[in-house]
């Protein structure tokens, strides 16, 4: 296998996961994850900035519109010996294609409702991080199962 086989294996690997606290540190611990994961599989500063903007927004609006509820372990790719429930908790995921597209999803238990778009009046000091979701990626959606909320969002390969 050539060096740049090797790369390209690393780089389509299967997506990542962590697990953060539901609370004021999940946007650092985060971000720290992905950075580092992102860095050591080759992606530039330039994407890197970008993902880790989508995804704090995808965090922040967890923690602001969510409950940080109840998580089965095998919601959250954990090891049967951790098999009680796990409460106050953020699953983050993500994935770097060949292409360098970045995918990032987060899932907060006990959500009620999914995001959507706000139009915010112009004294309103919230109501625009899907908004920048929105302009930044090539996609983004919600979906709600077995009362979680994940929100994925795919970020391009920045020129």
């Amino acid at each position: 296998m050539t060096a740049s086989d090797q790369e390209a294996a690393q780089a389509s690997r299967p997506g990542c996961v962590v697990v953060v606290p539901f609370g004021v540190t999940a946007p650092s611990e985060a971000r720290a994850a992905v950075d580092t994961d992102l860095h050591a599989r080759g992606c530039d500063d330039e994407q890197r900035k970008v993902v880790l903007t989508v995804l704090t927004e995808l965090v922040m609006n967890a923690l602001l519109h969510g409950a940080g509820g109840e998580a089965a372990p095998e919601e959250l790719d954990l090891e049967p010996e951790d098999a009680d429930e796990v409460s106050g908790v953020l699953r983050v995921a993500w994935s770097l294609e060949e292409d360098l597209t970045v995918t990032v999803a987060v899932t907060d238990y006990g959500t009620e409702g999914a995001p959507h778009l706000e139009e915010p009046g112009e004294g309103d000091a919230g109501g625009r991080g899907l908004r920048l979701v929105e302009a930044l990626t090539t996609s983004w959606g919600a979906e709600r199962r077995n009362g979680a909320t994940t929100v994925t969002a795919t970020v391009p390969p920045q020129a």
